[in-house]
């Protein structure tokens, strides 16, 4: 295994040596965690103006379905307020029901961009055991903080800082 720099934020990361060998035309970005490979997918710009990648399409459908799951966690309480019992159970559970669907259609954009380190699996294991315990206690609140979860560990390539492109003639620091 030979050690090379994050695309994205310039973190040492381990590769296999036939890729660390293959030369600037055979290489293919190397990336530190899922977080970054998704911030960096997901900002990079598609070869025409019309391509969309299916990673883009993940996101996009994780934030509409996180949306709406927040949208139908209030409409819940309003439900309730009002004394309608069985339609506030039912946007409950339709809350619940759209965290899940965000939820595996994010794990399923990034587990097929980059292969997942044992701390994804770990966060995505975890936001399974809430969305499950949230349908078992019927607790919207439960499944939007699982989702939100997965979410924010998700996103955390953008907090990082993106590292500066190398000029020919000098040596990368190493680490970022």
């Amino acid at each position: 295994m030979a050690k090379q720099p994050c695309d994205h934020c310039g973190l040492p990361t381990f590769v296999p040596d036939a890729e660390a060998n293959a030369g600037p035309a055979g290489r293919r970005p190397v990336f530190c965690c899922t977080g970054c490979a998704f911030a960096h997918r997901l900002s990079a710009a598609p070869q025409t103006a019309g391509d969309i990648t299916p990673l883009q399409t993940a996101a996009w459908l994780t934030g509409f379905g996180v949306f709406n799951q927040g949208v139908f966690w209030v409409l819940q309480h309003l439900l309730r307020g009002e004394g309608r019992a069985a339609l506030s159970q039912a946007s409950g559970y339709v809350s619940i029901g759209l965290g899940a669907v965000a939820a595996a259609v994010l794990i399923a954009g990034l587990a097929t961009s980059r292969r997942p380190a044992a701390g994804d699996w770990v966060v995505w294991s975890l936001t399974g055991v809430g969305l499950g315990l949230a349908l078992f206690t019927y607790s919207p609140g439960c499944a939007a903080a699982a989702t939100l979860g997965l979410i924010l560990w998700t996103l955390r390539g953008f907090f990082r800082r993106r590292r500066a492109p190398a000029t020919p003639g000098k040596k990368p620091v190493e680490g970022g």
